[in-house]
């Protein structure tokens, strides 16, 4: 998702006439992240923002047993990935890739923030 300056600063440049080769050469974006929102009026931006908000995190359901594993080794810092493969090992498939599940979550930490930041 592109947060609204980044989406601004697409339309800003498509609106002096650059094309999208320029765009991605000029901001160092992705061109796949400039291409899908170059030709998105910001009515649909608007709905896309929406959508995204509310969506449902693939690992929510999952918040309980993670807590229980931090507060079981007394919120110890814990490699993400060794999380994840105790999820699938004490529960079976899982609804996400590892690498999903890395990029998405800050997991509690020494403070003993018993939190998930999704």
């Amino acid at each position: 998702m592109v947060n609204k300056i980044m989406y601004q600063k697409i339309q800003y440049f498509k609106r002096r006439g650059f094309t999208k080769a320029d765009i991605v050469r000029e901001t160092g974006l992705n061109k796949r992240t400039v291409f899908k929102y170059y030709d998105m009026s910001e009515k649909k931006y608007a709905r896309y923002l929406e959508k995204v908000r509310y969506r449902t995190k693939l690992f929510a359901p999952y918040q309980s047993p993670i807590l229980d594993l931090y507060q079981a080794n007394d919120f110890q810092n814990l490699e993400k990935s060794a999380v994840y493969d105790y999820l699938e090992e004490k529960l079976g498939s899982l609804p996400g890739t590892e690498r999903s599940f890395l990029k998405l979550y800050q997991l509690p930490g020494r403070d003993r923030t018993a939190e998930i930041k999704w």
